[in-house]
């Protein structure tokens, strides 16, 4: 099979003697770094907390170069500040240990925001789309080994009664977070169809790779992740000439209407619908309004500052004692990062939170990438219901892509 210039196979081979140049060993190691850490990603919570360290490790061994290149963007500047702010609110905590233990999972906050400054942004730009395909091959493998277990391991109606459960069960990841990354695995490989060459062979696997994603984002059943998943779909729309725009939207029109008649036909699937009933739609809104309502209560009542890192989840669990919410108490968090902010830092926390999608937004804005709009929408929406950076995995996902693509952004400018 041939494969085009710009396609994976050829590149790597092209390139491969050019990467092992001296000169550009430590770049390459950089690339390596990414990559690693981004499938880290789908893997234990102590592998990623490796990977992320592991970022640091140029620093160690050429310091002076790196603290030389070292230039700070207004994101990562926002993140170190909130890491900062989130050690001085140990000082205010009552619970210390707790207070040490949430402080712990925001260091992805300073090691990435330090690696995207410092790194050689030029050749990481130019070699992006080696980030691009491990993300997109690491959600088709996880994927496929999950289908598998499931399949054969499992009663072959667990794959679709318990939805997520064997698609999140190998690297413990909860539905939004496991759905967040096919989904921006989707994006990616949606625009490398669109923008590359392909062989008619190619674009049968990549089209059949981007369908296995997309019926994997339902399968796993993460309401908002869904909905983020077809706002993105339809915002793709403005990106395409009116030719296409009929050609995608038709496409579209037939993949749901193959899977409409999946669960019309299929019987394991007719057994998840009959299984869904409203009431358990309805219990999970009743959940979020009174994790909402409580957590609005506790910012209310530290406005300025917040609880702090380690007391948030204690007065948490005081305000559903009190609203006669006992299940909640020690399981629950805000599942809103937008209040769970607010709480945890108060006023002052919260303006530095907005800001850094402030200026993402206007900044990603004016260069009009779907890759990356479609991200800040994907982790938008997925904020408001789900606390996302309270847990290690969110808070690599958004930290390392936020960087990532306020890199390559400065990257095109510089080259206009």
């Amino acid at each position: 099979m041939r494969i085009k210039e710009n396609f994976v196979g050829k590149a790597l081979k092209e390139n491969f003697f050019q990467f092992m140049d001296s000169a550009d060993r430590w770049n390459i190691l950089e690339i390596v770094l990414c990559c690693t850490l981004i499938c880290g990603f789908f893997l234990p919570v102590k592998v990623t907390s490796v990977a992320v360290l592991v970022l640091s490790l140029p620093w160690f061994f050429r310091p002076k170069v790196y603290f030389q290149r070292l230039k700070w963007s207004p994101v990562a500047i926002l993140f170190i500040s909130l890491f900062v702010y989130a050690i001085i609110g140990i000082i205010y905590s009552n619970d210390k240990y707790e207070a040490y233990k949430q402080v712990e999972k925001l260091f992805p906050f300073v090691f990435i925001s330090l690696f995207f400054s410092s790194c050689h942004t030029q050749f990481l730009y130019a070699h992006r789309q080696y980030i691009y395909w491990t993300l997109i091959f690491a959600s088709l493998l996880v994927l496929l080994y999950n289908v598998i277990r499931a399949s054969f391991v499992f009663d072959k109606t667990y794959l679709f009664v318990n939805g997520y459960t064997p698609f999140t069960s190998l690297v413990g990841l909860d539905p939004v977070y496991y759905s967040s990354f096919v989904i921006l695995a989707y994006v990616l490989l949606l625009n490398i169809v669109l923008t590359t060459p392909l062989t008619r062979v190619q674009k049968i696997l990549s089209i059949s790779a981007l369908w296995i994603l997309a019926v994997s984002v339902f399968y796993v059943r993460s309401r908002i992740s869904i909905a983020a998943f077809l706002s993105i779909n339809f915002y793709f729309l403005y990106f395409l000439p009116h030719p296409l725009r009929v050609k995608y939207f038709t496409t579209a029109v037939i993949i749901l209407s193959t899977l409409a008649m999946a669960v019309i036909f299929g019987t394991e699937v007719k057994v998840a619908l009959t299984r869904f009933r409203f009431s358990v739609l309805e219990g999970a809104i009743e959940t979020r309004r009174v994790e909402w309502t409580a957590t609005y209560d506790v910012f209310k009542e530290h406005l300025l500052f917040g609880t702090g890192p380690g007391d948030f989840q204690n007065k948490l669990n005081q305000k559903y004692s009190r609203m006669g919410f006992e299940r909640g108490i020690g399981a629950f968090n805000a599942h809103n990062e937008y209040l769970s902010q607010l709480a945890k830092g108060g006023i002052v926390g919260g303006i530095m939170f907005f800001f850094i999608f402030y200026f993402s937004w206007l900044y990603f804005w004016r260069d009009r990438s779907f890759i990356v709009i479609a991200f800040l929408i994907l982790v938008l929406m997925s904020f408001t219901t789900e606390s996302m950076l309270s847990r290690q995995k969110g808070i690599v996902f958004v930290t390392f892509f936020l960087c990532f693509f306020e890199m390559c952004g400065g990257q095109k400018k510089n080259r206009a």
